[in-house]
C-alpha cells in the first residue's frame, strides 16, 4: 500500500502535458488522388478545426501538385468548430488524379486551427483502409529529423516521404541505423525543391540495403522539412503512419 501511495503521489507531481498540433500556418506532406491496385483509388479526406473559442477563421488552402500550377481555396470555420470535406482534391481542387502538397493558413490571427488528412482506399472487396497524415505547424518543424520503427521483413514494407514547406529547394542526407545503433550507409547530396514531396517507394532499395525491421532514419537538412514514413502491409495493404520527430539543436 506504501508503494501505491508513493507512485500516486509521484504520478500527481508531473505536469503533464498532450502534444500541441495548432498554429496559424499548417502544412500536409502529401495528399493524393491516384489509381489503387486492381482498380481501386486512393482518396483524400481533410478535416479543419478552429481552437478558438470566440472568433471564427476563414482558412485558406493551397494544394500544390508535383505536376501543374498551384490551386487554392477557402473555408470558414466557425469557433471551436470543424469542416470535413471528402475527398478533397475532387471536390475542392477538381482534380480527379493528382498528388503533392498541401498548406493551410488561418486568416484570423487570434484563432489557430489544426487539421488532418485521412488518405484511403476505395474500391477493394475487402473494404477500405487507409491512414491518417497529421498538419503540422510550419514554425515547428526541423533540420534534424528522426524515423524510427522503419520495417521492411515479416510482410511489410516502408514507403518514405520527404516534403518541403519553403519557396527555397532544401539539401538533405539520410543516415540509417540498425536496432544496436549502427551506422549501416549514408546518402548525401539530396534535394527537396520548394513545396514538393519526395517519395521513396520501399525505402530499403532506395538505401541499398538489406531489409530489416527496428531501423531508424536520420534526416539532416539546411531548411526544416516534413518527413514520414508508410509502413505497409504486402498482404492486406493496411497501413500506419510513422510522424518524423526532431529538433535543430
Amino acid at each position: 500500500m506504501r508503494s501505491l501511495i508513493l507512485v500516486l503521489t509521484l504520478f500527481s507531481s508531473l505536469t503533464l502535458h498532450a502534444a500541441d498540433f495548432s498554429g496559424i500556418e499548417l502544412f500536409i506532406p502529401v495528399i493524393s488522388r491516384t489509381p489503387g491496385a486492381g482498380g481501386t483509388q486512393w482518396r483524400t479526406d481533410l478535416i479543419i478545426a478552429n481552437r478558438n473559442e470566440s472568433e471564427d477563421t476563414d482558412v485558406k488552402l493551397v494544394y500544390r501538385p508535383s505536376v501543374g500550377p498551384a490551386t487554392q481555396s477557402t473555408f470558414e470555420v466557425p469557433a471551436t468548430g470543424s469542416v470535413t470535406i471528402p475527398d478533397v482534391l475532387l471536390t475542392t481542387f477538381g482534380q480527379t488524379q493528382s498528388y503533392g502538397t498541401l498548406w493551410l493558413g488561418s486568416l484570423n490571427e487570434e484563432a489557430n486551427i489544426v487539421a488532418h488528412v485521412r488518405i484511403y482506399n476505395v474500391g477493394n472487396s475487402a473494404g477500405e483502409f487507409g491512414q491518417l497524415i497529421q498538419a503540422l505547424p510550419i514554425d515547428t518543424l526541423s533540420k534534424r529529423v528522426w524515423m524510427n520503427g522503419i520495417n521492411g521483413i515479416n510482410g511489410n514494407r516502408t514507403n518514405v516521404g520527404i516534403a518541403n514547406p519553403s519557396s527555397v529547394a532544401a539539401k538533405y542526407s539520410l543516415n540509417w541505423y540498425d536496432r544496436s545503433g549502427n551506422l549501416q550507409g549514408t546518402l548525401l547530396n539530396l534535394t527537396v525543391q520548394p513545396w514538393e514531396v519526395v517519395l521513396f517507394n520501399e525505402i530499403f532499395s532506395t538505401l541499398h540495403s538489406a531489409p530489416d525491421n527496428s531501423v531508424s532514419i536520420l534526416l539532416n537538412s539546411d531548411r526544416p522539412l516534413y518527413a514520414y514514413a508508410s509502413v505497409v502491409r504486402n498482404d492486406t495493404g493496411d497501413a500506419y503512419t510513422i510522424t518524423g520527430d526532431g529538433t535543430d539543436n
